[in-house]
């Protein structure tokens, strides 16, 4: 009964705030920003002991002026912050390895964007990130012999860093609960493409590193993450 109770509730909450005017028409201003997380843990004992942990965080202020009834253009400068936890280990003839990375990520730039509301609340939106980073990241093998009479115990870290230019695209889809004329509440479901151009320098403590120190390239990746916000209508 106090589930029903409780859905009645949201119901008529929604329908009551759907009923505020909204102010998305052209020649108005929208002032906001969002705060984004998102993190990843898993397991693996198919084959070796593995484990994952991941996590990120996006924090990104903007404005926006609406071109038109619903569809706003507008600026965000962003930043992002994420960090990586992975061990695995495996074993051969002589010896059992253990290896781990860590990583942390930090990014600062720009983001145009566009966004459309729909008069029912639900939006619309596609940002275009131009950004720059660091990245880095320390890899550690520790080598036990199985016998101790026939192997010699060994640890090696090497710690990367990567400096990289980042262009990507970011689709969302969410929902704007106007509170009042002036002030929405928003969440929304974001997707991540991401191209980087990298420049990279390693530095290996306790063994040597094959193919040199420094090394560029390009790396893409995805990644997908709910994020909430408030923004007030001008």
């Amino acid at each position: 009964m106090k589930k029903v109770l409780t859905i009645i509730i949201l119901l008529k909450t929604c329908l009551v705030f759907g009923q505020i005017d909204k102010p998305i028409t052209k020649g108005n201003w929208a002032i906001g920003g969002s705060i984004g997380s998102g993190w990843q843990t898993s397991n693996n004992h198919n084959v070796s002991p593995e484990t994952l942990n991941s996590s990120y965080f996006n924090f990104a202020p903007g404005i926006g002026y609406f071109v038109m009834n619903g569809l706003s253009v507008g600026l965000n400068p962003i930043f992002t912050h994420s960090s990586n936890d992975y061990k695995y280990g495996y074993s051969d003839v002589n010896y059992n390895y253990s290896n781990s990375n860590s990583s942390t990520i930090n990014t600062f730039g720009i983001e145009p964007y566009l966004k459309y509301y729909f008069k029912k609340g639900f939006f619309l939106g596609l940002n275009v990130n131009f950004s720059k980073g660091k990245q880095i990241a320390d890899s550690k093998t520790d080598r036990t012999p199985i016998d101790n009479n026939t192997g010699i115990p060994s640890t090696m870290t090497i710690r990367t860093t990567e400096k990289f230019n980042q262009n990507g695209m970011q689709p969302s889809l969410g929902y704007a609960l106007f509170v009042n004329q002036k002030v929405a509440l928003e969440a929304s479901y974001n997707y991540l493409y991401w191209l980087q151009k990298r420049k990279t320098s390693m530095e290996a403590i306790g063994g040597t590193i094959q193919g040199g120190n420094n090394r560029n390239g390009d790396v893409s990746f995805k990644k997908s993450y709910f994020a909430i916000g408030i923004s007030v209508f001008l």
